[in-house]
């Protein structure tokens, strides 16, 4: 099978793992320890993505100094450190995904703000056969939006950025694919919804696993183009002059599987052929925008 990117990197909380709860239930038992007010689950959904040390941060009121600080942060990752897998579980289609890009080829690798050894346990629980390297928050790494992380994965794939991409739920995801120079893609079941990841800049956004494995394998322009216009010829949505395509381009994609539409040509025919949000987006990341 062709694989459009053939190094496909994820992140874990939010994408591959609901993990919410046992980060709320670290989190609440910290700020109780040191008499501060827990926070509502959706208050913790609003404050991961950036590390365990941005998450207490956002927890603890304002009023709380460099010293209470260290203290909560402490005993979160000593409270986490045991019960990192009391409440989290892996989200549908997940396991079924990274079998089949594994048995097409593809290099495959977790990367998280996640402190590092909790990050290696439960990718060694949830992961042992189909992902070849994971990553966590380390001692003298940046991490995410920073690429640092990203570039140990393409060192020990050996493979180059153009055919590697990102996948993840929330805004730093977005910004950790622009500042590694990968493609990216959003996914809608995490942490963040649709609407949000379209306002931060996603350029892709996938509802379902089913997407994400569109997204990696279908390789050119022209197989996209054909499977949405032959559902749609076929279920009688469409005629060939409603797309308002010239014939030419239409027959260059025929023996030119390399060919893409200009950016706005795209955006046209994606309208007239009344195409979903998430197939529009998948037309339009083959082309260069003008």
């Amino acid at each position: 099978m062709a694989l459009r990117f053939n190094t496909v990197i994820f992140d874990m909380d939010g994408t591959l793992l609901d993990t919410l709860d046992d980060l709320a239930d670290a989190t609440n038992h910290a700020l109780n320890t040191y008499g501060y007010e827990k926070r509502t689950r959706d208050e913790i959904r609003s404050f991961v993505g950036n590390g365990v040390g941005l998450l207490i941060r956002r927890a603890l009121p304002e009023s709380a100094d460099e010293n209470e600080y260290q203290k909560v942060l402490e005993e979160f990752k000593k409270y986490y450190a045991v019960h990192c897998n009391d409440k989290t579980g892996i989200y549908d289609g997940i396991s079924e995904l990274m079998k089949k890009l594994k048995e097409a080829g593809a290099f495959i690798a977790v990367v998280s703000n996640k402190i590092d050894s909790a990050v290696q346990e439960l990718g060694e629980l949830y992961f042992p056969e189909n992902v070849d390297f994971f990553i966590g928050e380390r001692a003298g790494m940046k991490r995410k939006p920073e690429p640092d992380m990203i570039n140990e994965v393409l060192r020990a794939s050996g493979r180059g950025t153009d055919k590697a991409v990102y996948i993840g739920d929330s805004e730093v995801d977005i910004q950790t694919a622009v500042n590694s120079g990968l493609s990216g893609i959003s996914v809608s079941w995490g942490f963040r919804d649709r609407d949000f990841l379209k306002v931060k800049g996603a350029e892709i956004i996938a509802d379902n696993t089913d997407q994400v494995f569109q997204v990696i394998t279908l390789d050119s322009f022209a197989k996209v183009f054909f499977r949405l216009y032959d559902r749609k010829l076929c279920s009688g949505e469409i005629t060939f002059s409603e797309t308002g395509m010239k014939k030419d381009d239409f027959t260059r994609l025929c023996i030119d599987e390399g060919y893409v539409l200009p950016y706005e040509e795209i955006s046209r025919l994606c309208s007239r052929m009344h195409l979903t949000e998430f197939e529009t987006d998948l037309m339009l990341s083959f082309a260069e925008k003008e």
